[in-house]
């Protein structure tokens, strides 16, 4: 006897077959058949199965609707089948099983190698998934995709690690081409099907898309701000959700007054060049035309290169670039932005005859040439509103997707 589908979700109707024979007990016509879920009645009281009667062989076939289904508990129920011949002779009673498992599989333990691609053409994820314990079916695909979900089945397929779909619980791992990514964070789902046709729902997990040579790289994906080396302002720096450009966090750093929120990477190490890029939205934050640093590098003792934002109560934003050379500070023009995201690049280096730039959404919008920093190395960088600030000042500032380099150019 078999059923289909088997294991079943509930979903749909399930059709069950059997061969009714009665050539070896007489050879007398098959004139009907019945069948009985879980435990069986009387003779001639089960449901009925339809079949070509009137042979001694007779394929008989029944269809079990979902709202019987939907009457039943998940896990195996037995579907007893006996057939009934000419004379009125009811014969042996035959088992087969039908699964139910309503339950969508689960994964967990999600890995990500390396979370942090510097320049690799692709990735490894590895997870487990698993659809339980009591009424559950084999794992019988899994599959990932990056960011955008293109439908169950449309992902990229992770294969069993043991060789084989045959149990309730696989480890599952694939190769994640990430090339084509732009750089900075994102976030990878992994789901499952299990053998009753069920995909459960993706988990996430976030890795970051770097360049090689990558110094530092941070999306806020951790939901904290425990990648940084440290942090000044407390409450007034929040990683949340409602400012993600990529992934699911972003940084705000909140401006009131002349008390600093910012965020310290210290990995560089006496650097003579270097590259950060991230995503800024000013959010329409007025400093009353002053200018405020959002944006630091800094030597040993001194602030060495600045971003400066300024924003003025009619609405007019603006940023520029200032380096810190043999002497004295040099500053770029004010550039004009606006009231939302934008990709901000900062590229610096210690030189004699030094350039420093700043790049906005891809353009470079200024550039300081003939500088002589070669004094400087850089030893960390502060990002959020950290000096310039003034009473009366009260707004947010929002960050995302911070990536540095040594000198590697960091792209989109």
């Amino acid at each position: 006897m078999s059923a289909a589908p088997n294991p079943a979700d509930g979903s749909s109707n399930v059709v069950i077959a059997a061969v009714a024979d009665d050539t070896a007990s007489g050879g007398g016509a098959v004139e009907a058949a019945e069948y009985f879920i879980d435990t069986a009645g009387p003779d001639g009281s089960g449901s009925p199965m339809n079949g070509a009667y009137g042979s001694s062989t007779v394929t008989v076939s029944a269809t079990i609707s979902r709202s019987t289904l939907d009457g039943l508990a998940d896990g195996s129920h037995p579907i007893l089948v006996h057939a009934r011949d000419g004379a009125g002779n009811w014969g042996p009673l035959s088992t087969g099983a039908l699964v139910l498992d309503r339950r969508a599989p689960a994964v967990t333990d999600i890995a990500i190698v390396p979370a942090r691609t510097d320049g690799a053409p692709a990735t490894t994820v590895t997870a487990t998934a698993s659809d339980g314990s009591t009424g559950s079916s084999l794992i019988a695909a899994a599959e990932a995709y990056v960011d955008l979900d293109p439908g169950a089945g449309n992902g990229t397929s992770l294969g069993p690690a043991d060789g084989s779909f045959d149990a309730v619980t696989e480890s599952v791992s694939g190769s994640i081409p990430v090339g084509g990514l732009a750089n900075g964070e994102h976030l990878l789902a992994v789901r499952a099907r299990d053998a009753a046709g069920a995909w459960g729902p993706p988990t996430v997990a976030p890795f970051i898309v770097t360049p090689s040579g990558t110094l530092f790289a941070d999306g806020f994906e951790s939901g904290d701000l425990s990648a940084w080396t440290s942090s000044i302002g407390g409450s007034r720096l929040s990683v949340t959700g409602a400012v993600a450009l990529g992934g699911a966090y972003g940084l705000t750093a909140a401006v009131n007054g002349k008390s600093p929120a910012y965020v310290t990477d210290g990995s560089p190490a006496a650097e003579p060049s270097y590259r950060a890029r991230f995503t800024l939205d000013p959010n329409a934050l007025s400093t009353d035309a002053k200018p405020i640093d959002v944006f630091v590098g800094r030597s040993s003792s001194k602030a060495i290169f600045r971003l400066q934002y300024r924003g003025t109560t009619t609405g007019a934003l603006d940023l520029r670039l200032a380096v810190l050379g043999r002497r004295g500070e040099t500053q770029g023009a004010w550039v004009p932005t606006s009231d939302t995201w934008h990709v901000v690049e900062i590229v610096w280096s210690s030189s004699a005859y030094a350039t420093a730039s700043l790049i906005i959404d891809g353009v470079v919008v200024s550039a300081l040439s003939g500088l002589d920093t070669s004094v400087h190395r850089l030893e960390s960088v502060r990002l959020g509103p950290s000096a310039g600030l003034g009473s009366g000042m009260i707004g947010t500032l929002w960050f995302d997707r911070f990536v540095s380099t040594r000198a590697t150019p960091i792209g989109p």
